[in-house]
């Protein structure tokens, strides 16, 4: 009996403990495996794939298509090689910090008082009409929002929490005036919501949407500002990044019944000041942090202070956001130059950076403040500018930074 009289299941099963390198030299071969390759392989198979695998269900959600086996393989060299277009929309001369969401068939934004929903159109945005404006009444600049399932949150400067309801045009909760000045962060799990401010405050509130009120059921606080906060997957644990500055560790986690006492604090090794300015949950107790130390770091929360594993940036830049596939892929926005840095968390080393043509230029030096996502688009808020980067043309030349960076270490 020869390879190809079995059945079409069972050459599926012996694909599937082939390498990637395999496959592909194996699809060259002949016809039947060309067509089963293409077509009847898993998407699961590929999962392991950096940037196009869409291994989990959180990138599936928010990916605009789903993509076939070769064409995972051709986007994923447009992003090795850098080789991408970049489309600039809502330019204003007025600086501000822009959060970014990203869905399947919409980008939300936010911009000084307002946050914006437009819906993706192949390589753009169908700039011409949003599709919602959720805007502040009192003109309180938005300082994070995030979209969930029920309700959009956002955190505002004058220290107030703002929900806006998904199934009800114009229905907004407002909360009580809890923090002193700026919510820096703010995250949702089912019907409550985490805030944490500049005054070191951080507090829990129960979104009733019946009497339409947004309720402070428990509060916290560090001696400390805090700059990021974060709920775990099954949002038991409330994690906190702070300033680190005085005696207050960079990392607190609490238990998110029990606010008043950390249950654990990470990072005590690291100097002051290395502010933790971002959160990722990969898992229910495994998370990724970043900040001014130019780190990404891995941390467990049954390890106790432990860094699992780090990744550092190749210009010791600070990292104010990152994102993630939940899998191997690791991308970041630094402090400076429109500058994003691409990761295999599966190596500590940099695959590519990418530098938004944007951000060129005297005085359009800017920071990426928020960045999301999927396998064929990077969306980035900068000062001025939202920015989408794609990467599924066919250029031929591109922008590759891959070995800079080992230039520099032999010089």
């Amino acid at each position: 009996m020869e390879l190809l009289d079995l059945s079409l299941d069972t050459l599926i099963i012996i694909l599937s403990y082939c390498r990637i390198q395999d496959i592909l030299n194996l699809k060259l071969t002949c016809r039947r495996l060309n067509q089963i390759i293409l077509y009847s392989l898993p998407n699961s198979l590929f999962g392991g794939l950096l940037c196009t695998g869409q291994g989990t269900k959180n990138i599936r959600d928010r990916s605009h298509v789903i993509l076939s086996c070769m064409e995972k393989f051709r986007v994923l060299k447009n992003w090795r090689k850098g080789r991408y277009t970049e489309h600039s929309h809502f330019y204003d001369l007025r600086q501000s910090v822009a959060t970014v969401q990203l869905e399947k068939e919409y980008v939300w934004f936010s911009r000084e008082h307002r946050v914006f929903g437009y819906k993706r159109r192949g390589k753009t945005l169908q700039r011409n009409r949003a599709i919602s404006i959720y805007e502040m009444s009192n003109y309180a600049d938005v300082g994070k929002f995030i979209k969930g399932e029920k309700f959009l949150a956002a955190g505002a400067n004058n220290g107030k929490v703002w929900v806006w309801f998904l199934d009800t045009a114009n229905v907004t909760a407002i909360s009580k005036e809890f923090h002193k000045n700026d919510i820096n962060d703010i995250d949702v799990y089912d019907n409550f919501i985490l805030s944490g401010g500049n005054d070191g405050q951080f507090g829990l509130f129960n979104v009733n949407r019946e009497h339409l009120k947004v309720l402070l059921c428990n509060y916290g606080k560090v001696d400390n500002r805090i700059w990021s906060s974060s709920f775990n997957i099954m949002g038991d644990r409330v994690v906190l990044g702070t300033s680190s500055c005085k005696s207050v560790a960079p990392i607190c986690i609490f238990d998110s019944n029990r606010l008043d006492s950390p249950l654990n604090i990470f990072g005590t090794f690291l100097d002051k000041g290395s502010s933790v300015l971002d959160i990722k949950f990969l898992t229910n107790s495994v998370f990724l942090t970043c900040g001014h130390d130019t780190y990404v770091r891995k941390w467990d929360l049954r390890l106790g202070d432990i860094c699992v594993q780090s990744y550092k940036d190749p210009f010791q830049s600070t990292i104010y956001c990152m994102d993630t596939d939940y899998v191997n892929t690791l991308l970041t926005g630094t402090q400076a130059h429109g500058r994003m840095v691409l990761y295999d968390m599966r190596s500590p080393k940099y695959v590519q950076l990418y530098f938004l043509r944007s951000c060129r230029g005297k005085n359009r030096n800017s920071p990426i403040y928020s960045l999301s996502f999927d396998p064929l688009q990077i969306v980035a808020g900068t000062d001025r500018n939202l920015d989408l980067v794609d990467f599924s043309g066919y250029e031929t030349t591109g922008k590759d930074y891959s070995s800079l960076y080992k230039k520099e270490i032999c010089m």
